[in-house]
C-alpha cells in the first residue's frame, strides 16, 4: 500500500469502498472482524471484514487517523462520509442501514470528493 501522504481523499474513499464492496467483507458493530467473527484492529493480519469507517481506518495509518489535529486523506474521507449522509453518523447507516445503504454512501462520498478536487 502506498504511503498515505501520496493517495488522495478520493482514492482512500474508492480503495475504502472496494474493500467492503463483497457484503462478505463487510461487517456491523465493530470496525473489522475477523474469520471467527471476533473484533480485531482493521488493519490486522486477521481481518477479514470490516464496517463503514473500519474499511477506511485499514486504508490508511489507524494510529494517526486518532491524532488530533491530523489532516489526511483518512480523516477527509471519514468526514466526506458523514457530509454524504447529510450529517447522520456513519455508524449508523452500517449498523442499521446495512451494506447497501453503505455502499450509496460511498458512492455520494466519493462523488463529493471529486467534485472538490475538480474544484480546486
Amino acid at each position: 500500500m502506498p504511503e498515505v501522504a501520496e493517495r488522495s481523499t478520493v482514492e482512500v474513499l474508492k480503495a475504502a469502498r472496494e474493500r467492503i464492496s463483497d457484503p462478505e467483507r463487510w461487517t456491523r458493530n465493530q470496525y473489522a472482524r475477523s474469520e471467527t467473527r471476533l473484533h480485531t484492529e482493521p488493519n490486522s493480519p486477521d481481518a477479514v471484514g470490516w464496517c463503514a469507517n473500519g474499511s477506511i481506518l485499514a486504508e490508511v495509518d489507524a494510529g494517526a487517523f486518532f491524532e488530533l489535529g491530523n489532516d489526511s486523506p483518512g480523516v477527509d474521507a471519514a468526514d466526506l462520509l458523514i457530509r454524504a449522509s447529510g450529517g447522520r453518523p456513519t455508524s449508523t447507516i452500517n449498523d442499521r442501514d446495512g451494506h447497501a445503504a453503505v455502499m450509496a454512501l460511498y458512492d455520494r462520498a466519493i462523488q463529493l470528493a471529486e467534485q472538490e478536487a475538480a474544484d480546486a
